[in-house]
């Protein structure tokens, strides 16, 4: 199985409390047998002196066809013999995805002077494919906006 990784250094939330901002996004084409899973999540606290929040995370789902505007992002082959990944990698949304799932993928919360790492098996990580993005989203806890490090692992 092919493994890839993204990451984004200072990104961060909005400054809205309970009003999740996407943060990386991995884009699969609308072709039949693109699907990725998720290995794992990365997210830390970024800048010399971490703020004091706490902060939301989410994976979520959403269609293509609406699925925001943001930078682009180079996938790292994790084994340089691998071909490059078939997911368009994306961060920092200027424009928030409008037709996301109803069900997330994962939740979690972390404080910023701190991180989390979650791993998945093999076979047990969220699953995304044809015309669909998978969306790492957070939410400040007060409406100030934290700076983070996120990444994300997968396999396709």
């Amino acid at each position: 199985m092919r493994r890839y990784a993204i990451t984004a250094y200072d990104v961060a939330t909005g400054a809205v409390a309970a009003t999740y901002k996407s943060l990386l996004g991995l884009k699969a084409a609308d072709t039949a047998g693109h699907r990725g899973r998720v290995r794992s999540i990365t997210i830390g606290g970024y800048k010399a002196t971490p703020q004091d929040h706490q902060v939301g995370v989410r994976l979520v789902r959403t269609d293509n066809n609406a699925d925001g505007t943001a930078t682009a992002v180079t996938a790292t082959k994790l084994d340089a013999d691998d071909e490059a990944s078939n997911m368009t990698g994306k961060k920092n949304y200027t424009v928030e995805p409008t037709t996301l799932e109803s069900i997330y993928l994962w939740e979690a919360g972390v404080h910023a002077r701190g991180g989390i790492i979650k791993e998945w098996g093999p076979g047990e990580g969220p699953l995304w494919g044809k015309n669909q993005t998978l969306l790492l989203q957070a939410t400040p806890g007060s409406t100030t906006a934290v700076s983070l490090v996120v990444g994300i692992e997968w396999d396709e």
